[in-house]
């Protein structure tokens, strides 16, 4: 089953989702630089809070989801 996680924090979708990211780093270059720079300020891109999602296929990180709005979603390749 999936389940998809909204982080309030970019801290916390660093904890779960960062070392999925990490696990292809230079794939994922933008949306490790974007959730990093957003853990040491929320409102760094703008007045409105980013949307972070983790998704989880039974339990394991299986992909990400960011936007920091006005700009578009930033999906990472997503494991079967």
């Amino acid at each position: 089953m999936i389940k998809i996680i909204s982080h309030d924090q970019a801290s916390e979708l660093i904890s779960l989702s960062g070392p999925y990211l990490e696990q292809k780093e230079s794939e994922n270059n933008l949306p490790l630089g974007l959730v990093y720079r957003l853990a040491e300020d929320p409102y760094y891109y703008g007045p409105e809070l980013p949307l972070l999602l983790s998704i989880l296929e039974q339990g394991k990180v299986v992909g990400v989801a960011m936007m920091t709005p006005p700009k578009r979603i930033i999906l990472s390749r997503m494991v079967a």
